[in-house]
């Protein structure tokens, strides 16, 4: 419990290498104890930080060797493991395959009304829906994303990669101005700021194209949005998109 703790801690600090380090020794242990399950879920975990520091190829084999020991033992981990997958999907730009590995995270619990992580499996499934130029798919998965964390008010630390995604829609249908505000505020967590999968996947775009490093800086602020109260953002975007 102490080391999944840590882990925690050290990847929302973005300390993707220490991550590594300290899953690895954990996976070790669990080995040792020769729980298949734990080893399973320490095998993804290993996998979601290798994501982060764009090592995808081997993020994904270590999240299909995890898949494959859990899914006998828990669906609940499998589903979850099926949105690292997505993840390490997009990140080698497959994304048709991503959109599939989402819904089957999103379809699981829909059905058990596990709004958190349906939370994470729409927030994914709308970034694989705008790359594959679904924009009306995108737009509707990242509004019930949003919907779901009105309803809930927690999931805070997943909830701004679901503002990253609806910055990259405005920035998509042209409101560069709006998206580049939104995404600054995304921009300062620590563990979205460090991960190289956040800057391929998300932060390509506003590192000037789609006509966001013409965005003047002085209304920046003046457009969108002013207050970094997530649960005032999440209200204005659920209000104004």
């Amino acid at each position: 419990m102490i080391s999944k703790t840590l882990g925690y801690l050290l990847l929302a600090q973005g300390n993707f290498d220490e991550c590594k380090a300290l899953k690895q020794r954990e996976f070790a242990l669990v080995q040792d104890i020769g729980d298949v399950r734990l080893i399973g879920i320490t095998l993804a975990e290993i996998g979601e930080t290798l994501c982060h520091m764009g090592k995808y190829l081997e993020a994904e084999e270590y999240i299909r060797r995890g898949m494959a020991l859990v899914k006998d033992r828990s669906m609940g981990e499998y589903a979850l493991r099926h949105r690292y997958l997505g993840d390490a999907l997009v990140g080698q730009g497959k994304y048709s395959e991503a959109r599939e590995a989402y819904q089957v995270s999103y379809h699981f619990f829909e059905s058990i009304n596990e709004k958190g992580w349906s939370l994470t499996a729409l927030t994914g499934l709308s970034r694989a829906e705008l790359a594959l130029g679904k924009q009306a798919d995108a737009w509707r998965s990242i509004r019930q994303a949003l919907q779901l964390y009105r309803e809930l008010h927690l999931y805070t630390f997943f909830v701004y990669l679901t503002l990253a995604q609806v910055a990259l829609l405005l920035a998509d249908r042209g409101e560069a101005t709006r998206a580049v505000a939104l995404y600054r505020i995304v921009n300062q967590q620590e563990y979205l700021a460090q991960s190289h999968w956040f800057a391929e996947v998300f932060g390509k775009t506003f590192a000037g194209g789609d006509g966001t490093r013409s965005v003047d800086e002085r209304i920046v602020g003046e457009q969108f949005p002013t207050s970094t109260d997530i649960s005032e953002i999440v209200e204005d975007l659920l209000d104004t998109l």
